[in-house]
């Protein structure tokens, strides 16, 4: 065993791979390389995709945290949802009208926000944004034409629209763009909608994206990127937030684009990837979010026209529209490049070494494959590599090693630099994921430990050296194992597949269709929450950390008493302490004085007790029980029920009975009314049916109207300019 070495270098550094460059790969969030992805179409509609033309012009598609989607039909002048706790796919019906607007009119471009929640639809026919609440759907706010303005509209206004088609915000909301089509133009407004004149200014002077067609954002602030198709140029250009063109290393306009690409009426941005719909290819093309926006391929599975996109961060998933069927779900990284590599600055561990080993640790899985490279120089600089050849690695100073090898011995060359490099291999249907590289060097070897005849110099071969290294290393992994045994037992250290071990040492539970994050905090509060196990605070602890339930846990003995006659009233006339009878006394299921007789006993019915089990008859009723209240909004269906139920037997003590009660809203006025606990206070009244007002006045469609003193600035009062 060699014991603390510091002969090694890791060489994913802050989980960036710094000093490395690749290509047609990206980091994950976790820190590994993988291929670049894109979308995977897993269940195809029953309907192939037919080659008819797509209709002249962009749908809308948005998705709200209920698992509720949205999507536009121009044609048919309405707003469809679906999903959430009603499958069926339903119409909206009557949103503007309510308010005294006129209805939709070739609605398209849709857009969920936060903070309020509101539904923003791009009303194209009548040049307007509407606001709806996402609860009741009551009109909000009105952006463009409002109908009710005195004054002429003015569509080059830059508060008005001509023909609007999408809508898009940044990520943190705070600033909506528009894509005018009439007026050939992209709009940049503040939440509060003011409109940015120094942003339109700044993309008309760039002379960039004249026929804009689609439009998206990613990012916030001066992170902000702005996406805008040009229908004319056939490319995507890219803004930032003040509206200048982002520029390539030559000082040029960014400019996206595949060959063959057209029609581009779909954008849309995740945190890593953008999204196109191709509609001359009929497919779906992926860019990388990072510099140079590489081209990540297109969709697996999918063909067909591409009306309207959109991401839903529930379940990491693209939402499609193409004509004319409903709304699909692609797995947004799903499919993956077939081809992709890195390479490595030079690695210097020493003014001069003697490079060893060289561990890879890989994830592979079935259609994908890799391959590394090395150098070993004592110059700084890299071997070429040629990214436009199918081999990039092909020269006599790199040196293959076989496909899918993760752990090879180095030639034992006494240089400084060493280079590393890789290629990645897919079927498209998965991707080799490399965490961690970690090289060896200045090792000591095992065969000092062979006799003196088999190292003499005369006997030492490549061949000798690399067997004896091959036992050396199978040990020194076993070693190292060794060295870091205490990582398995801690819950947040511990490899993936020794978490159901380690919780059976603590007798956890798991629920395996937790997220692992989840199951790693619950294995390390065992052991806390083990001090007050069979508790009152213990179960409480569980039901929360276990279940997400707010408990409220009580003792009928501690509410418990019995009545005993006050003693004689002190010398100054005032009577002593005691239990007031139908107050806080309650009747014994035997008298505690024992049985007599003929009187209090029964042959065969009674028993005596002792001096020391004197009183125990008083609380045989309510001793060794307790009470669960848990609330209905936390524990809503029954499989959450049965959880409660077994977190509870597995935590209580065994000789203990208990009652679960779920608090369900019961208000009843005057009587029992406690906000928070058994009360629920609704919003406002719907409409009143006529004839039906049932005595409390007739009650209009539409916004609330104004009550001076108690109307709110954007909820039921507006201000017109």
């Amino acid at each position: 065993m060699q014991a603390a070495r510091a002969n090694f270098r890791y060489l994913n550094r802050e989980g960036k791979w710094l000093n490395f460059h690749w290509s047609g790969l990206e980091v994950s969030p976790q820190g590994a390389l993988r291929l670049l992805s894109s979308p995977r179409l897993v269940n195809p509609p029953a309907s192939p995709a037919t080659n008819a033309k797509a209709v002249g012009g962009p749908r809308g598609i948005a998705s709200d945290d209920s698992g509720r989607v949205f999507y536009s039909i121009p044609a048919e002048n309405r707003i469809v949802v679906s999903g959430g706790c009603d499958p069926d796919h339903n119409p909206l019906g009557c949103l503007s009208e309510g308010a005294g607007l006129t209805g939709l009119k070739s609605p398209r471009g849709l857009l969920l926000l936060r903070h309020p929640d509101r539904l923003v639809v791009v009303d194209s026919g009548n040049n307007r944004l509407l606001f709806f609440d996402l609860v009741d759907f009551e009109l909000r706010e009105v952006w463009g034409a409002t109908e009710i303005n005195s004054l002429p509209p003015v569509p080059e206004a830059p508060d008005r629209f001509n023909k609007p088609w999408t809508v898009a915000a940044d990520e943190s909301g705070r600033n909506l763009y528009v894509l005018d089509k009439g007026n050939r133009r992209v709009l940049k407004f503040a939440r509060t909608g003011e409109p940015d004149t120094a942003f339109l200014n700044n993309m008309k002077s760039s002379s960039l994206a004249k026929d804009p067609g689609a439009l998206a954002v990613s990012g916030a602030g001066k992170d902000a990127r702005v996406f805008v198709a040009d229908l004319t140029a056939n490319a995507i250009f890219v803004f930032d937030n003040s509206g200048h063109p982002i520029l390539d290393p030559h000082g040029l306009p960014v400019a996206l684009y595949v060959p063959g690409m057209g029609a581009v009426w779909a954008l849309a941005a995740g945190e890593t990837t953008l999204y196109v719909g191709d509609n001359d290819g009929q497919r779906i093309l992926s860019f990388g979010l990072t510099d140079g926006f590489p081209f990540s391929g297109e969709a697996a599975g999918f063909r067909g026209h591409v009306t309207a996109l959109a991401i839903d961060p529930r379940n990491d998933t693209l939402l499609v529209v193409s004509d004319p069927a409903e709304p699909l779900a692609l797995e947004a990284h799903g499919a993956f490049l077939s081809f992709g590599f890195l390479w490595s600055e030079a690695i210097l561990a020493g003014a001069s070494v003697t490079w060893n080993r060289l561990r890879a640790f890989v994830t592979k899985t079935a259609g994908a494959h890799i391959e590394f490279h090395y150098a070993i120089s004592d110059s700084p600089t890299p071997p070429p590599v040629d990214p436009s050849a199918d081999d990039p690695f092909n020269n006599v100073l790199w040196r293959p090693l076989p496909i899918d090898v993760e752990d090879f011995l180095l030639q034992d060359e006494r240089n400084p630099y060493l280079f590393v490099a890789a290629s990645f291999f897919s079927d498209r249907s998965a991707t080799p994921l490399l965490t961690q590289m970690l090289v060896e060097f200045d090792s000591e070897s095992y065969a000092q430990y062979l006799p003196a005849i088999y190292r003499e110099p005369a006997a030492e071969n490549n061949f000798l050296k690399r067997l004896v290294s091959l036992f050396q290393g199978m040990f020194e992994d076993v070693e190292d194992e060794v060295d870091s045994l205490e990582r398995y037992f801690d819950p947040f250290a511990t490899p993936a597949d020794g978490l159901n071990w380690l919780a059976t040492w603590l007798a956890v539970e798991l629920d395996q269709g937790e997220p692992e994050a989840r199951i790693r905090k619950s294995i390390a509060r065992a052991f806390r929450r083990y001090q007050w196990r069979g508790t009152i605070a213990g179960l409480r602890l569980a039901l929360l950390e276990d279940a997400g339930v707010h408990a409220t846990i009580s003792e009928p003995i501690s509410a418990s008493s019995f009545w005993t006659m006050p003693p004689a009233a002190g010398c100054g006339g005032a009577a002593a302490g005691g239990v007031q009878l139908g107050l806080a006394t309650h009747l014994t299921s035997m008298e505690p004085g024992g049985a007599v007789l003929g009187s209090t006993a029964q042959l065969d019915h009674s028993y005596l007790i002792t001096d020391a089990q004197f009183g125990e008859p008083v609380f045989t009723g309510a001793a060794e029980q307790f009470l669960v209240e848990v609330y209905r909004g936390e524990v809503n269906t029954e499989a959450r029920l049965q959880l409660v139920r077994e977190i509870i037997e597995r935590e209580k003590p065994a000789h203990a009975m208990y009652r679960l009660t779920v608090i369900d809203s019961s208000m009843r006025a005057g009587f029992q009314s406690r906000i928070g606990v058994d009360t629920i206070v609704s919003g406002p009244s719907g409409p009143t049916p006529l004839g039906e007002d049932g005595g409390f006045g007739l009650r209009l469609g539409g916004s609330l109207p104004l009550r001076i003193g108690a109307s709110r600035l954007g909820e039921d009062l507006k201000l017109l300019s």
